[in-house]
């Protein structure tokens, strides 16, 4: 719906034209579409308290993230150039050649090294439960290095960008798009969600103090992937992955933080991470 959005935008661009400082079109968008969801039941909405919430390969949210660092470095040095700048290290020192590379920094000792973007359930692509997962490309991929310096300098301004927007207007997602992910649950109900859409997003309000946001349910994406269903997992019960280095990988979303793959390729000191 954020695509209808620009319609709105425009008429009260064209009032300020005027000197008119008005924010009907704004206001009357953003009743249309609570009202519509309230109506409708959709799209499916759920509230996310930030605590909980971690990246493609666990760097949490409220533990160490390369995009709140990039943010903390902005707000202390405002004209910081990219080739200095944290986000930049950070594509430098941390190279993956697979998801072996996102569990080694909790469990090493597992078998079960696929490629780049798949997990012992597939990818987080509903889809993959039931179809070999597709492996992500690493070449375009801004959760991690080897990465051009194309690519860096383009997510370096982008990121800014959109902390930028989020720190002046706030979380708007009716008039973008709504953060989206999978939330994982262990056997005691403990939850991670983990961020498939809007990584960005989500560590400007992480930066800024929020505590929770409003996420939509992407029906193309796992809703949730349940510990106790680990035997139905893809390459479990397709005998490619045991059991143990299953839960090795999901176990891993719960117990990084972000300092562990930090630490191991030089961003931080390890008394900081401590």
């Amino acid at each position: 719906m954020a695509r209808f959005y620009k319609a709105f935008e425009k008429s009260d661009n064209l009032l300020k034209q005027f000197g008119v400082k008005a924010d009907f079109g704004n206001q009357a968008y953003d009743l249309g579409c609570r009202l519509y969801q309230k109506i409708f039941r959709y799209p499916v909405l759920v509230d996310v308290p930030l605590e909980i919430c971690t990246g493609f390969l666990g760097f949490q949210f409220n533990g160490w993230h390369y995009l709140v660092e990039l943010f903390k470095e902005h707000d202390l040095n405002p004209h910081v150039r990219v080739d200095e700048s944290v986000l930049a290290d950070f594509h430098t020192a941390f190279q993956v050649q697979s998801s072996f590379d996102f569990v080694r920094h909790f469990d090493d000792k597992v078998e079960f090294k696929p490629p780049f973007g798949i997990f012992p359930w597939g990818n987080f692509f509903a889809a993959s439960h039931e179809v070999r997962a597709r492996e992500k490309d690493l070449q375009t991929s801004r959760f991690c290095g080897p990465s051009s310096p194309e690519l860096i300098e383009q997510d370096f301004h982008n990121s800014l960008e959109v902390y930028r927007s989020l720190k002046q207007e706030g979380y708007r997602p009716w008039r973008r798009s709504f953060i989206g992910g999978t939330f994982l649950k262990r056997k005691t109900n403990e939850f991670r969600y983990v961020i498939l859409q809007g990584n960005h997003r989500s560590a400007a309000l992480a930066h800024l103090g929020y505590s929770s946001f409003q996420a939509r349910m992407y029906t193309d994406l796992y809703h949730t992937i349940n510990e106790e269903d680990v035997d139905e997992w893809f390459y479990v019960r397709n005998g490619e992955c045991s059991r143990r280095d299953a839960l090795a990988y999901f176990n891993a979303y719960f117990e990084l933080t972000g300092f562990e793959q930090a630490r191991a390729c030089g961003l931080v000191e390890r008394e900081e991470s401590n």
